[in-house]
């Protein structure tokens, strides 16, 4: 005659209940509290790969912007040196003499380091001059400003002679980078003895989102003009 089994031992109600292994070894169900230690391993799980997968962006962002600051910064440099290296006198040419203008047109800068933050600073002037004859003559005024974070460049002709025609255009603002934290200008002369400089250039450059993230450039000008304390 066929045995009887008993059916298994049921406890607590609606669908998280449990069932106890029947001593025939019949199935078993899941008991409320291993399904909440399962959620909670699960959370912490999912929490621990959403960290990783945040600290594996963030680092690939900042590597981004460290590159693509890196490479503004050495173009924007490369471009400020030539501007600077370009700083001349005011001439007038005739057929009897060379007149040469120093006063007004000597390069005037803030040397040492000075920091970005709010409203417009102007970092340097000089002027970019084609010496006047009868035939023509320009004075192109430049200067390097920093505004916030941003750098900027800009030239502007302020003395044309009649007939002349410049052969490069007025900059205004241009955007050498941004982002910048501090710049340090460092000429290797005193003001007003040497009639050329090498003038050193440093900028730093700062993460907006990670400020302790920084990029560091450097480059050299030579200046054939006399500088002064702006």
């Amino acid at each position: 005659m066929p045995s009887i089994q008993n059916p298994p031992e049921v406890f607590g109600e609606g669908p998280l209940a449990g069932r106890r292994s029947t001593s025939d070894g019949g199935p078993r169900g899941f008991t409320v509290v291993e399904v909440v230690v399962a959620a909670i391993v699960l959370v912490v799980f999912a929490g621990g790969a959403w960290l990783i997968y945040r600290g594996v962006a963030g680092a690939v962002r900042q590597s981004s912007w460290s590159m693509t600051a890196q490479q503004t910064a050495r173009q924007g440099l490369a471009f400020l040196r030539e501007e600077m290296a370009r700083a001349t006198y005011r001439s007038e040419v005739t057929v009897n003499s060379v007149e040469t203008q120093e006063n007004d047109y000597q390069m005037e800068l803030v040397r040492g380091r000075t920091t970005a933050g709010p409203g417009v600073t102007v970092l340097a002037r000089w002027a970019i001059c084609a010496p006047f004859t009868d035939k023509g003559g320009y004075v192109f005024r430049s200067s390097l400003v920093l505004n916030g974070s941003r750098l900027l460049y800009s030239r502007t002709q302020v003395e044309p002679r009649t007939g002349s025609v410049p052969n490069e255009p007025a900059i205004a603002d241009k955007l050498l980078m941004e982002d910048v934290a501090a710049i340090t200008l460092t000429p290797s002369t005193t003001p007003g003895v040497a009639s050329a400089t090498l003038l050193q250039i440093e900028v730093e450059l700062a993460d907006p989102r990670h400020p302790a993230v920084r990029v560091t450039e450097r480059t050299a000008a030579n200046v054939e003009v006399r500088w002064k304390d702006l």
